[in-house]
């Protein structure tokens, strides 16, 4: 969230439920959140986001001041660029996997800034461990499997269902 400029009362359209909180906690006001699966989109409105809509939904175009793009893909690329506000950021966050194209006249037109975000900082990491303390948000309810460590290669089948969202494995045998 840092690379969303900071800016406290902002809007954002996040493409995973899992980033809502660090969207919350940094001070965004309008969370939407764009999610293929059903489930996860209960999850991030449960959560508290404004709005949870499936890709190709309508979304409010032109009207973010930041929009993360967590898939990187070329659909999320273009609705991030397509909702995002003139002087507004998008944020790829994670690794693309592949050439991705940008329309370089609606970059310059609207003024819209392009950062990456992949590497973790420690400010971070104490920032998602002040989330969990503080019990801001209901953190239980990402966890989507929990097992132990004999069953970790099941668990990481399991993690790859599209209605999982986190996988927790306790390290001591039960």
């Amino acid at each position: 969230m840092r690379r969303a400029y900071g800016r406290s009362g902002s809007s954002v359209s996040i493409a995973s439920p899992s980033h809502y909180a660090a969207a919350k906690a940094a001070g965004a006001r309008k969370i939407t959140v764009v999610e293929p699966v059903d489930s996860k989109r209960k999850l991030a409105l449960h959560l508290g986001a404004s709005r949870a809509v499936a890709p190709g939904d309508p979304v409010v175009e032109q009207a973010f001041t930041t929009c993360f793009d967590i898939v990187m893909k070329q659909p999320t690329v273009d609705l991030a660029e397509t909702a995002c506000m003139a002087g507004g950021r998008i944020v790829f966050v994670g690794t693309a996997f592949g050439r991705l194209e940008f329309n370089f006249p609606r970059l310059q037109r609207y003024e819209l800034t392009v950062c990456g975000s992949s590497i973790y900082k420690g400010e971070d990491i104490d920032q998602a461990l002040q989330l969990l303390h503080g019990r801001q948000f209901d953190a239980e309810a990402f966890i989507t499997t929990d097992t132990t460590l004999g069953r970790a290669v099941a668990a990481y089948v399991d993690a790859g269902r599209p209605d999982n969202v986190k996988t927790v494995i306790d390290m001591q045998e039960r």
